[in-house]
């Protein structure tokens, strides 16, 4: 590989980490808020989605950080749900991910 291929690789594996890193955090502290507030009574099938989200997420940044193809996948994935969100910070989120994550895996392809 080239150079300037593996630097422009590195670059967008480092913002699909970022980003997954991001978005990860956000989960994680509404869980721990969800969790903490007693809403789990009220609504335990959503604490279960979270928490299978927050695996999903913690699963993302380690393949991200390896350089695995799966993370752009994933990051296509979660920034379709993102965009589909309904509030203006998912949808920017989700619209940068979706750009890193389609970049990373050209770059991935050409790596």
């Amino acid at each position: 590989m080239s150079k300037g291929k593996k630097e422009n690789f590195e670059k967008r594996r480092k913002g699909v980490e970022t980003l997954f890193d991001i978005i990860f955090l956000i989960i994680l502290i509404e869980t721990i808020a969800y969790l903490c507030l007693g809403y789990v009574k009220n609504n335990p099938s959503y604490f279960v989605s979270l928490l299978i989200v927050t695996c999903c997420m913690f699963a993302a940044v380690i393949l991200a950080r390896k350089g695995h193809i799966a993370a752009g996948i994933i990051g296509i994935i979660i920034a379709v749900i993102q965009v589909l969100g309904g509030n203006l910070i998912s949808l920017g989120i989700g619209l940068l991910l979706g750009t890193d994550s389609i970049m990373y895996l050209i770059d991935y392809n050409k790596k």
